[in-house]
């Protein structure tokens, strides 16, 4: 399905989020971040979930995702906010297969937590690894090793 007309704006206020247009980017309440990707893709035609990463501020950790149209060649941007204490946001891998890993990605790396995703697990890390080497609070030490073991 190609976009005719997509105006990212006011996609935005559907959802009462913020938009800045300088980088094209929706900022989302966590709880709409599933309806407005299922919104994306079955009505205006975003059908790829090219990036999902994220971002640790501190205060505040944030979800992005990047979602692109094939049909159209336009990208659009959403983030959201979490709390550092308990990152959790509900997966999008049942909109976007390609989140499946993306999400474990940031997971195994910031500790965030996707609810509803199918097998939230390390992706990259050792199952004992302590913590989530990318959250700013977290110090590692390095005075244990960890060693992958053959099955």
């Amino acid at each position: 399905m190609k976009v005719k007309s997509f105006d990212l704006k006011n996609f935005a206020k559907k959802y009462s989020a913020k938009f800045d247009l300088g980088s094209n980017t929706v900022l989302l309440s966590p709880d709409k971040i599933v309806s407005a990707c299922e919104s994306l893709k079955k009505d205006y035609g975003f059908d790829h979930l090219s990036n999902l990463t994220a971002v640790d501020y501190k205060d505040s950790i944030e979800i992005v995702y990047n979602i692109f149209s094939y049909s159209s060649i336009i990208m659009v941007n959403f983030k959201v906010r979490l709390d550092t204490e308990k990152p959790t946001v509900d997966s999008v891998s049942s909109v976007y297969p390609t989140a499946n890993w993306q999400e474990r990605e940031v997971y195994d790396f910031f500790g965030v937590r996707f609810n509803n995703h199918p097998d939230l697990r390390r992706l990259f890390l050792v199952d004992n690894f302590p913590g989530h080497p990318l959250r700013k609070k977290v110090k590692l030490e390095y005075d244990e090793e960890f060693i992958l073991e053959d099955d």
